[in-house]
């Protein structure tokens, strides 16, 4: 026969199976509640069970996906680069400095004296929809990679 336990409500022996005290009539709760706790602790720790390690991992891996397309894509970055006058001149048709070059090579912008931005060199596509269409989703990569690696999945 099965251990007996007391009653929480009247302090009798009872049936540790038994749904209802058969002294006081109280129905017993089960521990049910703290199985249930004890889940919900489990299913928090394992959604989150990627920790710091796991982020930095999976953004990795993003920033190389990200990379990836954006060097097949056939861009690459502008960082700090002096653009002469006559230069801006042939790619904008006038002669005062430019915040902002727009071509169909890509774009710059101006910070300072010094230009920033992407530029095409097509020596994978030619097509420019699937270079702009894989810029744009590089840049995504690289986007979501910084916001996984701070914030995690929320």
């Amino acid at each position: 026969m099965d251990e007996l336990k007391k009653c929480p409500y009247c302090g009798e022996e009872i049936l540790p199976l038994a749904k209802k005290c058969k002294h006081c009539n109280e129905w017993l709760k089960k521990e049910v509640s703290s199985d249930n706790s004890n889940k919900k602790n489990q299913e928090e720790t394992d959604d989150e069970s990627l920790g710091f390690g796991g982020r930095m991992i999976c953004s990795l891996i993003l920033v190389g996906v990200g990379w990836a397309l954006f060097y097949f894509g056939s861009w690459h970055l502008i960082f700090g680069k002096k653009i002469s006058i006559m230069l801006q001149y042939l790619s904008s048709g006038t002669l005062k400095m430019q915040n902002f070059i727009l071509e169909d090579s890509g774009f710059v912008f101006r910070i300072n004296e010094k230009y920033y931005g992407f530029v095409k060199d097509a020596h994978f596509f030619d097509s420019p929809f699937i270079q702009w269409a894989m810029l744009f989703i590089s840049l995504c990569a690289f986007y979501y990679a910084i916001h996984n690696l701070i914030f995690g999945d929320e």
